[in-house]
């Protein structure tokens, strides 16, 4: 596969994880019964339990980690089984918009940060008109859930995006070594300790048997999370961290989408606004390159 093909196939991998993140809220509307943890824990052991089918019936071996690769590991691993309790507290301490307002804006700001500190990418005139664009979109959709809160609340939230932009892109440095399999065993190993001592110290329940749909929609959760953990890392490693940061937040259009089909949501002028400046953000690397390739320009970019 060329160059130019592998980056158009991660760029859809990544658009389609993005579609299918859009679900997530479908299904936390229909997963009832469950605390936070409980279900982080529940949905982590499913993740793991099924890979470890995969891995036996393909018979794949695992890869020690090799030492060279055990600080972007820790690095990657570490911070992300933090970033769900993090995440659990913000949105039950902050108003919801702002809490998505903060997590996408310092997912995306983390994302071209690591991708210039551990990639050396540059930012070029249309990534960084890109990064604009995003973040116009994001506060057209959240704007008007910002306030002043000045607390540690909002600390959370901005670590929790900036983990989550770190995880995108730190899958680069792994993914060649060892199979996404692997990784997200790997990352929902230590997830699912965490989530499960909190839901432990909360003395969280879970629903009667009798609500097995809620089961059902966790199990079918959990796949899906699965799914989407594997378009990331295969995603993130065709396409450079900062085009890929600008793709994810598509989830928020596919989300909103979801929302008016399925849960009665309405969209709003801001909504259909953000959209169109989060989808051209998402694009217009990629169109830039095919007037590249329509006028025969090489080396140096058309937006100087």
């Amino acid at each position: 596969m060329n160059t130019k093909t592998n980056r158009i196939v991660g760029g859809l991998e990544l658009l389609l994880a993005s579609a299918i993140y859009g679900l997530y809220g479908l299904f936390y509307r229909n997963i009832s019964g469950f605390g936070e943890f409980s279900q982080g824990f529940l949905r982590s052991g499913i993740i793991m339990s099924v890979l470890l089918i995969i891995f036996l019936m393909n018979k794949k071996k695992w890869q020690i980690y090799q030492k060279k690769d055990l600080k972007w590991f820790a690095l990657w691993i570490i911070p992300s089984s933090l970033q769900p309790v993090m995440t659990f507290i913000a949105f039950n301490k902050l108003p919801v918009g702002l809490v998505y307002y903060l997590l996408y804006a310092a997912m995306i700001i983390s994302s071209f940060l690591s991708g210039v500190v551990f990639f050396k990418e540059k930012l070029n005139l249309e990534k960084a008109l890109s990064l604009i664009c995003v973040l116009i979109g994001i506060t057209f959709i959240y704007g008007s859930n910002l306030s002043f809160v000045t607390n540690i609340y909002v600390i959370f939230a901005l670590f929790s995006g900036f983990v989550i932009g770190l995880w995108n892109t730190l899958t680069k440095k792994l993914s060649g070594n060892y199979s996404e399999e692997q990784m997200i065993f790997s990352d929902n190993t230590l997830t699912f300790v965490i989530c499960l001592v909190v839901a432990i110290i909360n003395a969280e329940t879970f629903p009667s048997i009798g609500n097995y749909m809620s089961y059902v929609w966790l199990v079918a959760f959990s796949l899906i999370t699965l799914t989407t953990g594997v378009l990331i890392v295969r995603g993130f490693n065709k396409v450079e961290a900062q085009v890929g940061s600008l793709i994810v937040p598509m989830e928020i259009v596919f989300g909103s989408i979801v929302g008016y089909l399925f849960l009665n949501e309405t969209l709003s002028k801001e909504m259909y606004f953000g959209g169109l400046f989060i989808l051209l953000a998402a694009t217009l690397p990629y169109i830039v390159e095919i007037i590249k390739q329509r006028v025969n320009v090489k080396g140096q970019p058309i937006l100087q």
